[in-house]
């Protein structure tokens, strides 16, 4: 996923309807309560230090105005936190 992004933007799939993700006001979502049911549809635009880095579609009062941070990696779940690894699309041209 890294070497996708690095190239565009990836449009990505996670599980909106938690709590855990609708509450999002800032920081790093890094809880297997996120889920991993795929429903919403998100744009990886980048990466940090051991977290993605996001953009919604819920406008700019929500999460950090408008973008939001999933941790990367985690043991507990091979779809990634909130299942951001399970079905990345990049465009072709």
């Amino acid at each position: 996923m890294i070497n996708a992004v690095n190239g565009q933007p990836v449009s990505v799939l996670i599980e909106a309807d938690t709590t855990v993700f609708q509450s999002y006001r800032g920081g790093i979502i890094n809880d297997p309560a996120c889920g991993t049911n795929l429903d919403h549809a998100v744009l990886l635009i980048g990466y940090g230090d051991g977290y993605w880095i996001l953009k919604n579609s819920w406008g700019t009062g929500w999460g950090e105005a408008g973008f939001f941070n999933i941790a990367m990696g985690q043991s507990w779940s091979a779809s990634g936190v909130c299942g951001v690894l399970a079905s990345g699309k990049v465009p072709t041209w």
